[in-house]
């Protein structure tokens, strides 16, 4: 998990070199991207190795995997009145850029890249839950 608050929204294999050093797939590998009705969309990629899941946690709106994915989110759920009331008085910034960046991996020793895909996406919707309801807890709060 990595806590992010940039407006550089880059592709998910980026977040993840930069902000762990890992290296799990090659640039000409394909995401698998999924979608979880009112959770948002979250990518599955397997190697040889392993395979992971990602996804970013965005402070207000659904997962994003993709910066296109991202963005839209913003304009969806940060152009608002009250919002940009805010924004014009000078007491809040009108983008949102916090996002917590999300990596799971199994190993693929004892199982297939499909059973290792479900695996992750059981983890990914419990995961999910618990850190959206940490994550919107501390931002209220603030």
């Amino acid at each position: 998990m990595h806590y992010m608050d940039n407006a550089n929204y880059e592709d998910i294999r980026t977040i993840i070199r930069q902000n762990t050093n890992k290296q799990v797939y090659s640039s000409s590998q394909s995401i698998i991207v999924r979608h979880q009705q009112g959770i948002g969309f979250y990518g599955l990629y397997s190697n040889t190795q392993q395979s992971a899941l990602s996804s970013c946690i965005n402070a207000r709106g659904n997962t994003t995997v993709t910066p296109s994915q991202f963005h839209h989110n913003r304009w969806q759920y940060d152009i608002d009145p009250a919002r940009i009331a805010l924004w014009l008085i000078g007491r809040r910034e009108i983008w949102d850029h916090r996002r917590l960046c999300v990596y799971l991996s199994i190993p693929l020793t004892h199982s297939t890249s499909e059973e290792a895909n479900r695996i992750l996406e059981s983890a990914w919707l419990s995961w999910y839950a618990w850190w959206r309801h940490k994550f919107l807890g501390e931002m209220a709060s603030k």
